[in-house]
């Protein structure tokens, strides 16, 4: 077990944890959260103008109420539009969120920071083994799975599965809402 423990470390230490791997990541996230700005605004003057549009269609079908249309169907159109409407804020409040958390990360702190504990990371993967499993654990997604194999070199496991960056990011980026 020892042996395995050893392989697995070396591996992500030289597979997942380099300067590479971890900036490439890095870059390719801040490419995407950038691309989706753009999509976002213009969701954003579309569900607005839903907005208004719903405000008026709701004070005619008050007005309609009001002037003695049928109750029941007046209700029924209400209701669909106020749960259209709650729905609406409900995801401009998320675009809101997503603007504010966007606005908020600086690229080069992010990079730096995500540099300093990448080196960290690597260190403790090679001296600390107590710590080293807590990364482990935050790295990897589902279980390991081991194959073996035998070549001219002898025999071997092929080790396999998947890891990601998230819970080892936890706290890298933090946003304050102004005020």
């Amino acid at each position: 077990m020892d042996q395995v423990n050893r392989l697995l470390l070396d591996a992500l230490g030289r597979d997942v944890l380099t300067p590479a791997m971890v900036t490439g990541t890095l870059e390719d996230t801040l490419t995407a959260w950038q691309a989706e700005g753009v999509p976002a605004l213009a969701r954003r003057e579309g569900m607005e103008a839903r907005l208004g549009q719903l405000k008026v269609e709701l004070v005619y079908l008050t007005n309609a109420l009001a002037g003695g249309a049928p109750p029941a169907s007046v209700r029924e159109a209400m209701q669909a539009r106020e749960r259209e409407r709650a729905d609406l804020v409900a995801q401009l409040g998320h675009l809101d969120g997503l603007t504010r958390f966007t606005a908020g990360v600086d690229p080069r702190a992010l990079r730096d920071d995500l540099g300093a504990r990448r080196a960290d990371w690597q260190g403790l993967l090679e001296r600390q083994r107590t710590q080293a499993r807590q990364i482990l654990r935050k790295l990897l997604v589902g279980r390991l799975s081991f194959e073996p194999f035998e070549d001219a070199a002898g025999r071997g496991y092929h080790i396999r599965g998947q890891a990601t960056y998230g819970r080892l990011l936890s706290g890298a980026v933090s946003v304050v809402p102004p005020g």
